[in-house]
């Protein structure tokens, strides 16, 4: 990847002082060699992280979990990790229903209240 930066930096280069003529290397020069310094600078960044990697695969053995900054993010949980879903007939079901059976016939939500008794008689009751 370096070689083809480089290569493409000479090329753009060359083409610049052929249309331009010799002032370019003025500017084109440092800029390349910028460029080599910081491949360089990579390249050694790079050869110290892979050294340490070996070095820690060597003292504590390989990584049981690769590692990244989106480690998971894309896992998806297996259905035995989902947790149980909870009975239908909860204590909180029971308590509404029998508050829509208390107040089916009160107040401005009679109707209201009367569906919800309604449908709550549809669901299934646990024995």
């Amino acid at each position: 990847m370096g070689a083809a930066i480089v290569a493409m930096e000479v090329a753009a280069l060359a083409v610049a002082v052929l249309a331009f003529g010799w002032p370019v290397l003025l500017v084109g020069a440092p800029l390349l060699v910028g460029t080599l310094i910081v491949l360089a600078v990579v390249r050694l960044g790079e050869a110290v992280r892979q050294w340490r990697e070996r070095r820690m695969t060597r003292r504590w053995g390989p990584a049981t979990v690769p590692r990244g900054l989106m480690t998971g993010f894309f896992d998806v949980a297996s259905v035995q990790d989902q947790p149980a879903m909870p009975a239908v007939d909860l204590p909180m079901l029971r308590a509404a229903r029998q508050w829509s059976r208390e107040s089916a016939g009160s107040l401005r939500t009679g109707r209201a209240a009367a569906r919800i008794l309604e449908l709550s008689e549809r669901l299934p009751r646990r024995r």
